[in-house]
């Protein structure tokens, strides 16, 4: 809801009760425990928004929520404030407290300037010790801001939590104009959504300017919701919002209104589309209109009292009018930056006449008796391109309205586009045959543009230097040299006013600012209107024109940016050179500076950036079409981890709740770091709060130190591991003495010994059964069973069934066969301290023959493994690991 500035007169109304009562503190308020004895009022001074709320409360406001009822924007207020929050009695009832932090004026009466007050705590003060200048009139305003303080007011919201009623009370009056909303309020962005749900396809800038069918509906517009859409990028942002939500693609969708008849036309004058001249008879068909703030754009003056004096640009659209052509005539705002129509005209025709006619209506608002002749010159200079009906219905004009008749001071009131001239040279210049493109055709044409300088060639040198060297070309140059075209175009020939005697007349060299007119034209209409419909999308245009430059006047910006496009920068009119992101300004072209030239090359900086690929896609966004995983860092200890993304994708697309069926919450084991960080993954799927990049960078973090700090041989910074070492330790429940691994990967292994010594009955080992979370897979397991390699079905058939045969490497316990003569060695005694023992005599060595010695031969255990499922139930997953790292032919290996 906007509230414009100019409806308060310097904070005050007329509706206001008066402003003694605001000095009476409020009343303590209590908890609304019996909801029947508050009723809504609504005092003096309020503002409502579609709904009846007070988005504005004033006085001794009172408005009740029904349990049942849906106030969009209750709970919020427009004005700049800060609020504080407490609950009471037991989180029943909420209460919010709002305090209004006034606003910040202009201390010049005329200002029209109101704005919002910074709401951090002490930013107020600090804004105002830097002395800032007030931005109204478009930055021009020599006033200081002031701070109005508003004292006396309360604010308070009371929520029943069970019930969803609501009560808001307010004391005390605003002795202050309401500052301009920045955001729009709840109401209105939903207001903006269903208006944006009819027609996805319109832009910011057509949803500015509105729609109007016939008379009797008049052109609505999103400016008419809110305020803070006449900031065309804020409602641009927020209509991206709402196609984003809705999941829209904006197609190009038509939209049209039926013809309606030609006289219908004059009755938009009640509603400022003002007709300031029409015409029916032959060759004086013609339809010329204007509003008000065009007409007084025209004839203003600026801080100096001087009048307008960029010049004037025009130029016909061919194409939007179905019948007749569109004559536009455009001047310089300096306020807005940009040029504006300052008189439209739909003609019939394009002869010299239907020019004139145009003309002659623009100059009589020029003969006033506050406009002197001078004035009255300078403001009406034009700018043409090169057409002869134009040009002369131009001259007509100012003979019959200004009584010129000389021709040369006709002479002086227009001059040639330069960009047309250009490129006239640049399309002559293909054809080959008639210029050599070895010599500098070019160069020497754009030098007639320039002014003829002391000591070099003159104009007609310059002149003869062309038609020498390039003969071929003496008829176009002859064109270009007519006393008519060449007084226009070229500035030695040009004739200049008397106040402009060096040349210098401010009027621009091209008329391209109208040419890309004819595209906003084009983009705000689809073209081909009947005449009625047609002057009704350019009014509706002015007036978006006109809501930006009364926008601009109160210093709110129109678009995003803390520097007006007319405004130089402090540093840059002293010569300081703007700090450059890029450590060395040159980056791979020829040296080109003098440090460069003289010192050698300079340091190669950061590579240019080039851009995308030639016929590259555009990337896809859409979250149904495709997927965003885990990136790459840029920091070096966080680098080399694809092993850790192949490895938790692959664990998330299993990832279900039955894993968190016997999870505690609690624990520092691995697997619980994996479950908690695909937790926070799905939370961001279901309820897209926060950034994706984040949960997985952080997720991917805490697993990583987590290894490191277990097993950190295996698992260091910045280098490569093993991810099936480190899915063996995400499922190893020995590692992870937790319920939550139970039933998801774990099998049984019954593994059963046998030797040569020992009988079935009685085996040298007893059967073992032990628990299994990978099933590893090895080329021994095909050889020893006679399986193809790639039979994987048929081996893990085998495992589950007969089993598979492995020899374990444990020797067999049985009594052995072969036993050893060999005599043991007796143990030397040792003598006791304090006493010699006697040299007792060796005796005499026994000697074994060889053929006794029989040598003990070591016998291992075979094993029978078999897979089965824990308890006859089978897991919800099954991690298979082919062993392929220890096989050197490729051929096997894949």
């Amino acid at each position: 809801m906007s509230v414009p500035s100019s409806t308060l007169e310097r904070g005050e109304s007329e509706d206001l009760p008066p402003a003694e009562i605001t000095l009476a503190p409020p009343a303590k308020w209590e908890l609304p425990v019996n909801f029947e004895m508050f009723q809504t009022f609504i005092d003096h001074g309020c503002l409502l928004d579609p709904q009846d709320y007070p988005i504005y409360p004033n006085g001794n406001t009172t408005f009740v929520k029904a349990s049942t009822e849906t106030v969009t924007n209750f709970g919020t207020v427009g004005f700049t404030k800060t609020t504080g929050k407490e609950k009471r009695s037991k989180g029943t009832w909420e209460i919010l407290w709002v305090y209004c932090l006034g606003a910040v004026v202009c201390d010049l009466e005329a200002c029209q300037w109101v704005g919002s007050p910074p709401t951090g705590r002490g930013a107020v003060v600090a804004y105002l010790e830097t002395n800032p200048k007030c931005p109204g009139a478009a930055g021009q305003c020599p006033g200081k801001v002031l701070w109005t303080v508003c004292d006396g007011t309360a604010l308070r919201f009371d929520f029943h939590i069970p019930t969803s009623w609501g009560l808001l009370q307010h004391r005390g009056i605003h002795q202050h104009a309401w500052p301009e909303a920045k955001k729009p309020d709840k109401l209105a962005r939903e207001t903006l959504k269903a208006e944006i749900v009819k027609n996805p396809a319109v832009g910011a800038f057509k949803l500015k300017m509105g729609k109007a069918i016939s008379l009797d509906d008049p052109i609505t517009n999103v400016t008419d919701i809110h305020g803070s859409f006449i900031n065309t990028d804020c409602l641009r942002y927020y209509r991206r919002i709402v196609l984003r939500e809705l999941n829209i693609v904006p197609d190009k969708l038509g939209a049209g209104v039926g013809d309606k008849f030609i006289m219908d036309m004059f009755q938009w004058c009640r509603h400022g589309l003002l007709v300031i001249s029409a015409g029916f008879q032959e060759e004086n068909e013609h339809f010329t209109f204007q509003s008000k703030w065009m007409a007084d754009r025209l004839l203003a003056r600026d801080e100096n009292n001087e009048v307008y004096q960029g010049g004037l640009i025009s130029d016909v659209t061919y194409r939007f009018f179905e019948h007749g052509y569109l004559l536009t005539t455009s001047m310089f705002c300096e306020q807005t930056a940009r040029w504006i129509p300052v008189q439209l005209s739909w003609i019939r025709g394009l002869s010299a006449h239907y020019y004139q006619i145009h003309f002659a209506v623009l100059l009589r608002q020029m003969v006033r008796p506050d406009i002197t002749i001078l004035e009255r010159d300078i403001m009406a200079r034009q700018v043409v391109d090169f057409s002869l009906a134009q040009v002369e219905g131009f001259k007509a004009a100012l003979r019959e309205v200004f009584g010129i008749t000389d021709p040369v001071k006709l002479e002086k009131m227009v001059k040639g586009c330069h960009q047309h001239f250009r490129a006239q040279v640049s399309k002559i210049m293909r054809q080959t045959q008639i210029i050599t493109p070895t010599k500098s055709f070019q160069m020497k044409c754009m030098d007639l543009l320039e002014p003829a300088e002391e000591g070099g060639l003159d104009h007609e040198e310059k002149l003869d230097e062309i038609r020498r060297l390039f003969p071929k070309a003496k008829r176009w140059l002859d064109w270009w040299t007519m006393s008519d075209v060449q007084s226009m175009l070229f500035p030695s020939r040009r004739r200049m006013l008397d106040n402009y005697p060096d040349g210098d007349n401010g009027l621009p060299d091209t008329t391209n600012a109208l040419e890309s007119m004819h595209w906003v034209y084009y983009m705000i209409s689809s073209g081909k209107k009947c005449l009625m419909v047609g002057m009704v999308e350019l009014y509706a245009y002015v007036n978006v024109l006109e809501e930006e430059y009364h926008t601009v006047m109160c210093g709110i910006s129109v678009e995003y940016g803390s520097q007006s496009k007319m405004q130089v920068n402090v540093t840059q009119s002293i010569g300081w050179a703007k700090p450059t992101k890029r450590k060395f300004i040159n980056d791979g072209r020829p040296p080109d500076t003098t440090a460069g030239l003289l010192e050698g090359p300079e340091p190669v900086g950061r590579k240019k950036n080039l851009g995308r690929p030639k016929n590259s896609v555009n990337i896809d966004h859409n979250p149904y079409t495709t997927y965003q995983s885990y990136t790459q860092s840029e920091e070096e200890h966080r680098t080399n981890r694809c092993w850790m993304s192949a490895a938790m994708e692959s664990l998330f697309a299993l990832y279900n709740p039955l894993w968190l069926r016997n999870a505690t919450g609690k624990g520092s084991t691995l697997f619980h770091q994996l479950v908690t960080h695909f937790g926070s993954r799905t939370t961001y799927h279901l309820t897209k709060l926060g950034r994706i990049r984040t949960v997985l960078t952080n997720g991917q973090s805490k697993l990583f130190e987590f290894c490191n700090e277990k097993q950190q041989a295996n698992f260091q910074p910045g280098h490569f591991a093993l991810c099936d070492f480190f899915l063996e330790l995400l499922l190893d429940p020995k590692r992870n003495p937790t319920k939550a691994l139970a039933g998801l990967f774990e099998l049984v292994e019954n593994r059963v010994f046998s030797c040569d010594s020992a009988t079935s009955t009685s085996p040298c080992l007893a059967p073992q059964t032990r628990s299994l979370t990978t099933i590893t897979i090895h080329k021994s397991m095909f050889d020893e069973n006679l399986v193809e390699y790639g039979q994987v079905q048929e081996l893990i058939n085998l495992w589950t069934s007969t089993g598979l045969p492995k020899w374990p490497g444990l020797a067999c316990k049985c009594q052995s066969t072969a036993t050893n003569t060999v005599p043991k060695s007796q143990p030397k005694s040792i003598p006791k301290i304090g006493r010699k023992a006697l040299a007792k005599r060796q005796e005499s060595v026994t000697v074994v023959p060889l053929t006794e010695f029989v040598p003990q031969v070591t016998k291992y255990v075979r094993e029978n493994t078999r897979l089965a499922f824990k308890d006859d139930l089978a897991p919800q997953h099954l991690y298979f690991f082919n062993e392929v790292a220890s096989l050197t032919d490729q051929t096997i290996r894949d």
